[in-house]
């Protein structure tokens, strides 16, 4: 198993690496963000919004892989 991890990433710092690095084909993709964002209380939509367009960008590069 190969894991790849970016502890303390922010969405839009996710996106540049799915832009910009090579992550090769995985087999399953999580993606675990926006706890640090809702403890500041920023607007939820705005957070939904930002998980959906990378959910998106996943399913795009990584379309064989499991998305959880």
């Amino acid at each position: 198993m190969n894991a790849k991890c970016f502890p303390e990433i922010g969405t839009d710092q996710l996106h540049r690496v799915l832009d910009n690095r090579d992550l090769g084909t995985p087999d399953t993709v999580m993606i675990r963000v926006g706890q640090n964002i809702l403890k500041r209380r920023v607007n939820v939509d705005c957070v939904v919004s930002e998980l959906c367009l990378l959910v998106k960008k996943v399913n795009v590069k990584f379309p064989q892989s499991k998305l959880y």
